[in-house]
Order: structure tokens, then C-alpha cells, then sequence
């Protein structure tokens, strides 16, 4: 069915900016370490298997961290989803050498690709909805063996 006026819309030539995050509130963020590898034959992160019940993490509603994400294995990649937040990759790391962050990772992010021996820092801003979250593994048999936690933004 033809739309009954013609679509005239267009993308702007300029688009609004990214609030990326200062120096200031960088030097000021607390850093958090997540560290997704094996144990006992299952998938954890920070040597712990999912419990939804628990948040391994609670966040002040309107605060800001630097999450580490750490893949210490030379066997798998994990693409990380952290639900809710977008965050900005400060820097990757490769065998704990620093590398370029590529070009299609520096805009607000919320899935964050581990390769091996790959850790990656980004910068997280917790604005004003408190609530449960989770943050997994989008490999599903990852995410199905205990690759997940939990984490709360509170009041």
C-alpha cells in the first residue's frame, strides 16, 4: 500500500553530541573489576555463577563508575551485554597492552566485545532509574551456564 503523503524525512547534517565523560569525573569514578572466565566447567564472572536473588553490585541512583571488563582467557570471546546503560570505552587492552580503541567502538556502547586475553575500561554513568539489572554474556550457552550477575541501581 502506498503512503498516502511521500516521506520527506531526512537525517540531520548534525547530530546531537555525545556527553562523553571529563577528565574530572573520570579521576573521580570508582572502578569496578569484572572478570569473565571458567570454573568448575561453568562460565562465571568474578568466580561466581549467577544468583538473581543477590546484585553483586549496588549503585547510587545518578553516580558514575569505571567498570574493568577482564577476559583472561586465551579461549573464547565474550560479547558482554550490560543491560540498561550505555557507557563509553576509555581503553582495550590486548595481552595487558593498551591498543586503539577502533573507530565503530567509540560511541555510547552497551554490548562490549571480549576477545581473548582482551580487558576493556569504560566509563558508566547510573542516571535516575533505580532497579534490578543484569549484565551477561551474549554467548547463550555462556549466559545458560552461570555467566550473569546481577547489579542494582539504589536510592
Amino acid at each position: 500500500q502506498e503512503p498516502s503523503e511521500p516521506d520527506v524525512s531526512r537525517v540531520p547534517s548534525t547530530l546531537r553530541p555525545i556527553r562523553r565523560p571529563t577528565p574530572a569525573e573520570i579521576a573521580a569514578a570508582p572502578v569496578r573489576t569484572w572478570v569473565f572466565a571458567r570454573k568448575n566447567g561453568m562460565w562465571s564472572i568474578n568466580d561466581k555463577f549467577v544468583n538473581v536473588n543477590s546484585p553483586d553490585a549496588h549503585i547510587a541512583a545518578g553516580g558514575m563508575e569505571i567498570w574493568e571488563l577482564d577476559n583472561p582467557s586465551g579461549g573464547w570471546s565474550h560479547p558482554v551485554h550490560i543491560h540498561f546503560e550505555e557507557g563509553h570505552i576509555l581503553k582495550r587492552f590486548k595481552n595487558g597492552i593498551e591498543v586503539p580503541v577502533p573507530a565503530h567502538e567509540k560511541g555510547r556502547k552497551d554490548v562490549y566485545v571480549l576477545g581473548p586475553n582482551e580487558a576493556i575500561r569504560l566509563f558508566m554513568r547510573f542516571r535516575d532509574f533505580p532497579g534490578k539489572y543484569v549484565m551477561h554474556c551474549h554467548n547463550m550457552i555462556h549466559e545458560d551456564h552461570a555467566m550473569m550477575v546481577r547489579w542494582d541501581i539504589v536510592e
